[in-house]
């Protein structure tokens, strides 16, 4: 079960009185919350098979990343060459990401990150990548979405739909900018 920490707090879903104390002599159950008060009710309700994770070391990191990159696929167009498996890092790329990896620790970072270097070029300089998770993400909307006008058609057309056909106003900032840019928008 993950991200208890997003159940609705109007029925107290949050306080996990629905999961069972007692389970099978073979029966586990795998949960995740953020710090908060859903892990305080965790803690109380549960309070001896608490595991906690810890935040990834950079030789875990490291060995994930590697994984990664060995299992991309790269194709190649000319003369029927079928696609090959591995891509790497130049040294200076690796160690801008494992570097900054190293300051947070976080699975889903290096994940975001990994998403972002697959497509670095091997003369490309070292990019440097935001520190966490959200202004990863924050960093993908703007550039990728934004600046460059290369929003997915499910995206386009969802928020098409919201500011034309329904008339709804879009209240994030990255949606109301993503939509002030597309061409399709100034359009209408």
């Amino acid at each position: 079960l993950d991200a208890l920490d997003q159940l609705d707090r109007a029925d107290g879903a949050w306080l996990l009185e629905w999961l069972p104390k007692e389970l099978g002599e073979h029966a586990r159950v795998v949960a995740s919350t953020r710090e908060g008060q859903t892990l305080f009710s965790a803690q109380r309700r549960y309070p001896r098979t608490l595991l906690g994770v810890t935040a990834m070391n950079s030789a875990e990191g490291r060995q994930m990343l590697d994984a990664w990159l060995a299992d991309t696929r790269e194709a190649h167009y000319n003369a029927g060459i079928s696609p090959a498996r591995g891509r790497r890092l130049t040294p200076p790329q690796r160690e801008q990401v494992l570097g900054t990896f190293a300051k947070n620790g976080k699975p889903l970072w290096l994940k975001l990150a990994y998403e972002e270097v697959r497509s670095w070029a091997s003369w490309d300089d070292a990019k440097a990548l935001p520190l966490t998770v959200d202004a990863m993400v924050e960093d993908l909307i703007t550039r990728r979405l934004i600046e460059g006008e290369n929003h997915p058609r499910a995206f386009a057309r969802r928020r098409d739909g919201w500011c034309c056909g329904l008339r709804i106003r879009i209240r994030t900032s990255s949606s109301s900018i993503a939509a002030s840019t597309s061409c399709l928008m100034r359009s209408r």
